[in-house]
């Protein structure tokens, strides 16, 4: 399973957070001009796997991966 997060400028923080807690996240940069774009970004970055898209902003649960 992919995982994908998504962010941008000013909340580098958040990606930090997630990836401490998920180590195999991949980020998705907004620097293509709004947060529709950044979504429709970060699906052709998973193309047709399966995947997870979070949110920046996420608190992840402890043994999240094993859930």
């Amino acid at each position: 399973m992919r995982y994908i997060l998504r962010t941008c400028a000013g909340r580098e923080h958040y990606a930090d957070y997630v990836k401490k807690c998920i180590p195999s996240v991949e980020v998705c940069f907004d620097d293509v001009g709004g947060a529709m774009q950044n979504w429709i970004k970060s699906l052709e970055m998973a193309g047709n796997d399966a995947h997870v898209n979070i949110e920046d902003d996420i608190w992840i649960t402890e043994n999240f991966e094993k859930k």
